[in-house]
């Protein structure tokens, strides 16, 4: 009785914690495949990557993006693109959350470079859901 007394309050800082911050980003990644051709995205830490074929330019990743972000009630505080490069920044409809999505895309040997952040803490389900979304709309 009294070792269980005292397990107690060693564990209640790591519940505190964990509960105020959400939950720890993965260590291992996660893979799965998405859209209709399919397209291999790996999830580690709190981001979704995948590499999309190099016939979609990241212009068209920030705007299916965007798109699917206000289709979800989201507001775009950032949105930036050069030739190779994009990132668009979004915020919940809850301004409670804190939370915010981060969607950006980069040139690379193979294709286009998509990666899909949840912050704080990350979320693993939001990130593929919003993959899928946007690779549909990209006709993938």
């Amino acid at each position: 009785m009294g070792a269980r007394r005292s397990a107690i309050p060693s564990l209640l800082p790591g519940l505190i914690v964990a509960t105020l911050f959400g939950c720890v980003p993965t260590r291992y990644p996660s893979y799965g495949w998405h859209g209709q051709e399919p397209i291999l995205a790996i999830y580690q830490g709190k981001t979704l990557h995948s590499e999309l074929p190099e016939h979609i330019a990241p212009g068209s990743v920030r705007a299916a993006a965007e798109r699917v972000l206000r289709s979800r009630g989201y507001t775009i505080t950032t949105s930036e693109a050069t030739e190779d490069r994009t990132r668009v920044v979004a915020r919940p409809p809850d301004a409670r959350l804190f939370k915010r999505v981060i969607v950006g895309s980069s040139l690379s040997r193979g294709g286009t470079r998509v990666g899909v952040t949840i912050e704080p803490g990350g979320n693993e389900t939001t990130a593929r859901d919003m993959l899928e979304s946007i690779l549909t709309l990209l006709g993938h």
